[in-house]
């Protein structure tokens, strides 16, 4: 199996998210992904200098361009079309990983369920825009998700505006609904490498904003938000996210 890690550095607000790559590429360093693969670093909407490939020094890498206005969905769109890879692994600038091998639950998900899949690192049944009053509202949530490139490239929309890439998550164009609804698998992969079916996203312990997030394969924003937030405020994310009783 041929297997691509997409990372996206957006050019256009590198003061912004500079602390964002440094983490990525550290933890990338930090904790090897256990399987053979390539990383294509997506540069967006600027023009590359130097700095911009420093921050990426000693992590072997192809760099791409996307230049439009679909934030980290159009970009992912357009490594997809240009990629053949087996499997793309598919990670937003906020990024970071925590442990070593982390790449071989998504390789052992394609093995076992498929490559037509959608498999990603953390799933909610969260409200969100353009779905406000919609709930349960299950979707993989796109800071890291696995698919085959060439099944992706499928999907019947362009995201090229932040109001689509919401619809595109969460929203009446919602990927992993697209996926299911063509009867292909829709899986959370979980750190441990078990790897749950919708009704089930919500039921394990330590998941995304449940506990101490240990069973989260690749962390980003909204966990470290999470583990810093006080028990009130985790109880409430818990309970945006979806609780473990809602079953669909």
């Amino acid at each position: 199996m041929t297997i691509a890690l997409m990372y996206l550095w957006p050019l256009d607000v590198r003061a912004q998210f500079r602390k964002c790559a440094r983490k990525w590429a550290a933890s990338y360093l930090a904790h090897p992904p256990g399987v053979s693969h390539e990383v294509l670093i997506c540069m967006s909407n600027g023009s590359v200098r130097a700095a911009d490939e420093a921050l990426f020094n000693g992590i072997p890498h192809r760099t791409c361009r996307y230049q439009d206005g679909g934030w980290d969905i159009g970009a992912y769109q357009s490594v997809a079309r240009e990629c053949d890879s087996d499997m793309l692994v598919l990670t937003n600038t906020r990024t970071n990983f925590w442990k070593d091998g982390w790449l071989l639950p998504f390789v052992k998900a394609f093995e076992r369920f498929g490559p037509n899949g959608l498999y990603g690192a953390t799933g909610s049944y969260e409200r969100f825009p353009p779905n406000p009053i919609l709930f349960p509202n299950p979707h993989i949530r796109t800071a890291c998700f696995a698919v085959n490139p060439k099944q992706f490239r499928k999907f019947p929309y362009i995201v090229d505006s932040r109001e689509k890439g919401f619809r595109f998550e969460s929203g009446d164009w919602n990927l992993c609904d697209w996926y299911a609804d063509h009867g292909w698998p829709v899986k959370m992969v979980a750190a441990d490498g078990q790897c749950y079916d919708r009704p089930h996203w919500r039921r394990p312990d330590n998941i995304f904003r449940r506990g101490d997030q240990s069973n989260v394969l690749v962390r980003d924003r909204h966990t470290d938000y999470f583990d810093a937030a006080p028990p009130i405020e985790k109880q409430r994310l818990d309970e945006t996210a979806g609780l473990a009783t809602v079953r669909l």
